[in-house]
């Protein structure tokens, strides 16, 4: 009888390991399968928004050039001319028009009819827009604005006080971010000169030949050091680490320790992985487009 109890316990003893080895094993499995789940879900959300973001700028960037093309303009005019003439910034675009204070809306009003207002341009990147609390000289305000570096604009006219500018960025073979000083504009001109007809110019052939920055910046995937690598070298990818070294920016996001894809003094953004604070992927996407002016002398 007490053979039979022994058996009874022992096999008991042994299916509960069975059960507490397949339980563990479960974990196991779930902890790998979700990391790779988690991957897939990541660059599949981020390969989407990108799309969108390159489709979108490419129709806005068309539709720029199209509507910079068919405003009246004397034959001379240059792209930079247009640009700071008052009738083209109301009827076509306005470059102090990037940024909107979402807390000026005046009561009774809605973002809407404050998206109505804006320039035709303006108003085709609004779905590029992003909102973002920026501390501007120790005053945190929140702002729908164009992805980029807010700056202050010395146009005493503009609506904020506030525009953006775009960083370009190139990295070092250990990691270090390199930005370019000179920021570039959201919208600028491929070829110098070749928006006017005026003869002394090089280049001048009557043509809107423009390019649209816009950065993109992934909420979900990190970004690393490109490296060429080495025969026999150590294959170990490097995280780039979220540092801004340029210093005298407004600072995007809720502070300088502040996280997010676009958050930053350089607008770069910060995020956690790896149990460290590193740089989102980031790609410039920049469009262009081609329109020949209409012009009568």
């Amino acid at each position: 009888m007490r053979s039979m109890e022994n058996c009874v316990r022992q096999f008991g003893s042994q299916t509960e390991n069975a059960n507490a080895s397949r339980r563990g094993a479960a974990l196991l499995e779930f902890a790998l399968v979700s990391f790779a789940f988690y991957l897939l879900f990541a660059g599949t959300v981020a390969i989407g928004r990108w799309i969108y973001t390159q489709q979108a700028a490419q129709d806005v960037a068309r539709f720029a050039a199209r509507e910079m093309a068919l405003y009246p303009m004397p034959p001379n005019t240059t792209f930079g001319q247009a640009l700071a003439d008052p009738g083209f910034r109301q009827a076509v675009f306005d470059e102090t028009q990037l940024v909107v204070d979402l807390d000026a809306i005046p009561l009774g009003m809605t973002l809407d009819d404050i998206v109505v207002q804006l320039p035709p341009v303006n108003r085709a990147l609004v779905p590029l827009m992003l909102t973002s609390r920026v501390d501007v000289n120790g005053e945190v305000r929140n702002l729908l604005h164009m992805p980029g570096l807010i700056t202050d604009t010395p146009d005493p006219a503009s609506p904020t006080g506030l525009t953006v500018m775009i960083p370009r960025v190139a990295y070092d073979e250990d990691g270090t971010e390199v930005v370019d000083p000179l920021l570039q504009p959201v919208l600028e001109e491929v070829v110098p000169n070749s928006f006017s007809l005026d003869v002394a110019l090089v280049n001048a052939d009557g043509l809107v030949h423009l390019r649209l920055n816009v950065p993109f910046q992934s909420a979900a995937l990190s970004a690393y050091v490109p490296r060429v690598l080495e025969p026999g070298a150590d294959p170990i990818n490097q995280a780039v680490l979220a540092e801004d070294p340029v210093a005298g920016a407004n600072i995007l996001g809720s502070g300088p320790d502040g996280t997010g894809a676009y958050s930053g003094t350089q607008g770069l953004g910060s995020q956690f992985a790896l149990g460290q604070r590193v740089r989102p992927f980031r790609r410039l996407v920049s469009p262009q487009a081609l329109f020949r002016r209409e012009v009568i002398q």
